[in-house]
């Protein structure tokens, strides 16, 4: 990295220890001056994405909701990483869920948030607080997660799968859609 990326990243950590501090005319300003350059403001929108943890949760609203302004108004895309599912749905419009490294859900946000397709994704989503909502039985992740470094053979999520079958245990699914659902994949064999 050039001194010019060490200047922009260390400007943007200035920015998020300065953002709780400034007034609505100041951050309007610094805003506007990161917009005039896009390459300076996607070093500091990645800087705020990696930061937006080790902030108070008054403030990680606050550069979520600055992130979400900054991609509607510039056509940024982000690569998001996450396992914080408010954050997830509040921030993007399609959702890659992972289980050991592999690929088991690709879908629109709404899509996958309303209707999961996978086994693993629905567990997931069903562990989830819900205000104002009749509170889902919670059912945790039946038995151990494997080793990432020794998958298992067929469908990794098998092992813990309430809708595994044999096929699962040697045949990889393919990452195909959802019945009636053509842009929400899902590598399972019994998919809803």
């Amino acid at each position: 990295m050039n001194s010019n990326g060490f200047y922009l990243i260390h400007k943007a950590l200035n920015w998020v220890d300065a953002w709780g501090n400034m007034n609505p005319d100041d951050i309007d300003a610094l805003i506007e001056s990161l917009t005039k350059n896009k390459k300076e403001l996607e070093t500091v929108t990645l800087v705020l994405a990696k930061m937006y943890a080790k902030k108070t949760k008054k403030t990680t609203t606050e550069i979520l909701n600055l992130m979400k302004e900054l991609q509607e108004a510039h056509g940024l895309s982000y690569l998001f990483i996450s396992h914080d599912l408010a954050v997830v749905h509040h921030l993007v419009d399609r959702v890659a869920v992972l289980y050991l490294g592999r690929l088991v859900e690709l879908a629109p946000r709404t899509d996958l948030f309303d209707r999961p397709s996978h086994p693993y994704t629905q567990a997931l989503l069903d562990s989830v607080p819900r205000i104002g909502v009749r509170r889902r039985r919670h059912r945790a992740i039946a038995g151990e997660m494997p080793s990432p470094l020794a998958p298992p053979p067929g469908c990794v999520f098998h092992p813990r799968c309430p809708k595994a079958q044999a096929v699962c245990r040697v045949e990889v699914p393919p990452l195909a859609p959802a019945p009636g659902r053509p842009a929400q994949l899902a590598a399972c064999h019994f998919k809803d």
